[in-house]
């Protein structure tokens, strides 16, 4: 207890910073795993993840002496990016692209969070001394999320997001599967006819006299 002093605090924020630019790649991550998972194959993505590993270890160890404690996220951020890549240019062999649609907004996403983060700067700036100062900073602290908030959900009804001719939710995948060689796929060895699930039934009511879907 008192040993986290302001260069500390200083020093954390720095590292949460770089591994902010890889928050995206992490995200991602999760989503092109799962094309590969959904097509049979888990080794390419075990050995993507594995090649990242090494780079990560590779570069916290080479930029340690350049750039201290920052060296971890920093590796940590540039591996996260690498196996993204990874994953993203080998699930073509599945048949996988972006549709327009995701892109326009994607785009549109881009310039409304741009524009939030020129507001927060901005006002943390100019509100520097009521920042630091007792009560005040709580106050200011609320009013500047609060603006920024404000402004990212403006820019992002100006640009369309919110109409009701394109719903935020119809986000979607120009996704068809494509056999791609060299990969195995799990056989069904269930009958069609017994792959039903029950709906809207009661456990009173026998099976038979419940809605069924084949």
């Amino acid at each position: 207890r008192g040993l986290f002093k302001a260069i500390d605090t200083l020093n954390t924020s720095r590292a949460l910073v770089i591994y902010s630019f890889g928050l995206p790649a992490f995200v991602m991550q999760k989503v092109f795993s799962t094309i590969y998972f959904a097509n049979g194959d888990t080794t390419s993505p075990f050995r993507f993840a594995l090649i990242a590993m090494f780079c990560n270890l590779i570069l916290a160890i080479a930029l340690t002496r350049v750039f201290g404690f920052l060296a971890a996220p920093i590796a940590t951020t540039l591996s996260g990016w690498l196996l993204t890549i990874l994953l993203f240019r080998n699930s073509k062999v599945f048949g996988f692209a972006f549709d327009s649609l995701f892109r326009d907004k994607v785009l549109k996403i881009l310039l409304a969070s741009i524009a939030l983060s020129i507001t927060v700067n901005s006002m943390a700036a100019y509100f520097a001394a009521e920042l630091a100062s007792g009560y005040l900073r709580y106050i200011t602290l609320l009013l500047i999320v609060a603006t920024g908030a404000a402004i990212y959900f403006l820019i992002c009804y100006l640009l369309g997001l919110f109409s009701k001719q394109i719903n935020l939710f119809d986000l979607k995948l120009d996704y068809h599967p494509v056999i791609a060689k060299n990969i195995s796929r799990p056989k069904l060895t269930i009958p069609p006819s017994k792959l039903k699930f029950n709906l809207l039934g009661s456990k009173d009511q026998p099976v038979e006299n419940q809605k069924s879907i084949i």
